[in-house]
């Protein structure tokens, strides 16, 4: 399981990197097709078993934004991380 990914083909997430100690998810949402990088937000308390679902879809080819809309936002706690 990869901490950190990049998904190339999504035009809503454009990374997310995962801190299994701390089960804390961050995705870079692309505020448009042409952000590489994306506003970063924090998901809290989020189970490895939901980022490796993640990983799961964009394996397969499936919306990585689809996957994070319906599973990630709507069920975990979040915050705008601070830029390190």
């Amino acid at each position: 399981m990869p901490p950190e990914v990049e998904f190339p083909d999504s035009t809503a997430v454009a990374r997310a990197a995962y801190r299994p100690g701390d089960c804390v998810l961050d995705l870079w949402w692309r505020q448009d097709d042409g952000d590489r990088t994306g506003r970063r937000y924090r998901y809290f308390d989020v189970p490895k078993a939901k980022y490796c679902e993640l990983l799961a879809v964009h394996r397969a080819g499936g919306s990585v934004g689809e996957f994070c809309n319906r599973e990630i936002k709507s069920h975990f706690d979040y915050a705008p991380a601070e830029e390190d």
